[in-house]
């Protein structure tokens, strides 16, 4: 781990872990959003081979609205030491609901959601959809009758990240995950929190697509 590298994705990624993080340690929503930030919050530190990504093609997704902008590609880079650095992950992502094939999303347009955030509605939830998507997996969506989410977006992995091992952390899960970067199978992730090692799934200095 010393020697590694770090995509943090300290979120709730899969649905439903906001509420019992509330309950236990009665944390409120700005209080929240707070500390997922802060797990991120540091001087941003140029490295190589990182540039802005692009938008997904028009048509295979939703329209985001103009006050909820993609930041895919300027996170900011968090230098521990010369050999250990960090990429905060939380943001906007890419969502579907899963149906049919669990091993790859449908043929359908991708929704939005934020991360940390809820795709189910409530009082107590933390509010994550953006912008949803349309199509088959679409019809009469609700999110409380949905037990599994795809969730995707673009990340660069910066060049001076070559010879080293990059790990994607998941601070929590709800309650598990299957990790595919570049249509690879990397691993799982069971709640609450864990750690999946991509290495040999991406190349320093190019763009990648992880998929959850």
């Amino acid at each position: 781990m010393s020697a590694g590298e770090v995509l943090k994705i300290p979120t709730r990624t899969i649905d439903g872990i906001q509420e019992e993080v509330q309950m236990k340690h009665q944390t409120t929503r700005k209080d929240f959003l707070k500390i997922s930030a802060a797990a991120c919050a540091a001087p941003i530190t140029a490295l190589g081979g990182v540039e802005s990504l692009s938008a997904p093609p028009e048509g295979n997704a939703a329209k985001l609205p103009s006050s909820d902008p993609l930041t895919w590609g300027k996170e900011p880079l968090e230098a521990q030491t010369s050999r250990r650095a960090t990429i905060c992950l939380n943001g906007i992502w890419q969502a579907m609901p899963a149906v049919g094939d669990s091993r790859r999303p449908p043929s359908a347009q991708w929704g939005y959601i934020r991360v940390p955030g809820s795709w189910q509605e409530g009082e107590n939830r933390i509010p994550g959809w953006v912008a949803k998507g349309t199509g088959r997996p679409w019809e009469d969506f609700r999110g409380d009758a949905v037990s599994c989410l795809w969730y995707q977006r673009p990340i660069n992995v910066p060049a001076d990240w070559g010879g080293r091992a990059v790990l994607l952390e998941f601070k929590r899960v709800s309650t598990e995950a299957r990790v595919y970067v570049n249509d690879q199978a990397c691993g799982d992730v069971r709640w609450p929190e864990g750690t999946v090692d991509i290495t040999r799934a991406i190349t320093p200095g190019k763009e990648a697509t992880v998929r959850l």
